[in-house]
């Protein structure tokens, strides 16, 4: 029985609930959160993710405020759901604005994101919540030329909701680079993003979530692609406890492009569902969703792909793919192609598969003198390299998927020895 939301409500809302006189929409969705209950395994898409019986079982308190933290001058750096980048140390460049969620005087803008209607209960209850965030606007035809890097660091046993809000103007260019560190110690992220691209912008992002065993990510972005507007996204997931991350995007222009390669590295008992959903609103646009799982030891990675298309959005051009390698009989992969297609003008494809290693790739390379290691480790390296798209710091990415190979092919290698061990 799904447990009882309330419990994820203080008695007394901290002060941070009550910033730019939004308490009404608070209001609005701490009861549609109340009313409806937190996603479970009887809902339509959340069958592989039970996420209110894993907060039952692991209940996290709203934080104070943290001290003050190190870190990286270029990083924006988000602990427990507050900004804790002063903002003289934002990020400066002719034609972006970046405003704290928490500043005293909020741009009209942003604070038009703020009022958008939630429709779910996570952004609902994120927005019931949101304790601070930033909020960026790069203006008409601006390109900004260095990644915006962020850092959501979480502490033990807290629960953070924080928000990311950008709007790109009229040919406008930026390049976003998102980390969620490894940690210790459980915790709950509930963490909503609000991307809107006008005319001609193009977007490129950057997600890496390392593991965390005992935590709960849960997160989502709603990106709205008006025409000609371009969005890539690439999510290299390595799993916690339980993570589901959304991505939902609209494309709402004649010639909208909308891109998500998800990468799910995943060993030991991690869990990582990944569920994107396009709607082509207008004829000629383009969306590929693609996913490349390598899962070991008990981990379990989902993709759900889900592509609609609109009556009268002819000349659309949508595909789905789906591959993954398991590096245990324990590990499962679960994939959900979905195409909903009301137009009759259209190209739409999607494939899936999951199997194991080839062992005739194997032996050619291990026959010309590789170790069984370094030959595994190449062969899941390409069936990785070609999968992430080119993003501006693609370099990073490529070495951000090497490190969490590494660490999976480590975790596998110390499963299988304690196996073989007599005393264990």
């Amino acid at each position: 029985m799904p447990p009882n939301p309330e419990n994820l409500f203080p008695d007394n809302l901290p002060s941070w609930t009550k910033l730019h006189g939004d308490k009404a929409i608070r209001d609005q969705c701490r009861q549609r959160v109340l009313r409806e209950g937190l996603p479970h395994r009887r809902l339509e898409g959340w069958t592989y993710t039970d996420i209110a019986a894993a907060l039952a079982r692991q209940p996290s308190a709203l934080p104070k405020r943290p001290k003050d933290a190190e870190r990286d001058a270029a990083d924006i750096l988000i602990k427990d759901g507050f900004l804790m980048t002063p903002p003289k140390n934002l990020p400066k460049e002719t034609g972006l604005e970046i405003a704290p969620l928490s500043g005293a005087s909020l741009p009209s803008w942003a604070a038009d994101f703020l009022q958008e209607e939630e429709s779910a209960a996570l952004p609902s209850l994120n927005r019931a919540l949101t304790q601070e965030g930033i909020a960026i606007r790069v203006r008409a035809r601006a390109r900004i030329a260095s990644p915006i890097r962020f850092i959501f660091a979480a502490s033990q046993n807290h629960a953070a909701y924080p928000r990311l809000i950008v709007l790109l103007e009229k040919g406008a260019k930026l390049s976003l680079m998102e980390t969620h560190p490894a940690g210790e110690g459980g915790g709950f992220l509930n963490l909503v993003r609000q991307i809107h691209l006008d005319a001609g912008a193009a977007l490129h992002h950057l997600i890496i979530q390392e593991a965390r065993h005992s935590f709960i990510h849960a997160s989502a972005a709603r990106i709205a692609l008006q025409k000609e507007a371009r969005c890539q996204t690439a999510i290299i997931a390595e799993g916690a406890k339980l993570a589901r991350m959304e991505w939902d995007c609209s494309l709402n222009g004649k010639n909208a492009d909308a891109h998500l390669a998800a990468l799910i590295l995943a060993g030991d008992s991690r869990h990582a569902d990944i569920a994107a959903r396009v709607f082509h609103k207008s004829g000629g646009a383009r969306s590929f969703l693609s996913a490349r799982a390598i899962l070991g030891g008990r981990a379990r990675g989902v993709f759900q792909a889900a592509t609609h298309i609109a009556h009268r959005a002819n000349q659309s051009d949508a595909r789905q793919n789906s591959r993954a390698c398991l590096l245990s009989p324990n590990a499962h992969m679960r994939a959900k192609p979905e195409l909903a297609i009301y137009a009759d003008d259209v190209k739409c494809a999607h494939g899936s598969a999951v199997g194991e290693m080839d062992d005739n790739a194997l032996f050619y390379l291990r026959q010309r003198g590789l170790s069984e290691k370094i030959a595994k480790s190449m062969l899941l390296e390409a069936f990785i390299q070609d999968h992430l798209p080119s993003l501006p710091n693609m370099n990073h990415a490529m070495d951000a998927a090497r490190l969490s190979l590494k660490k999976l092919l480590k975790s596998e290698k110390s499963e299988k020895s304690e196996k073989h061990d007599p005393a264990a």
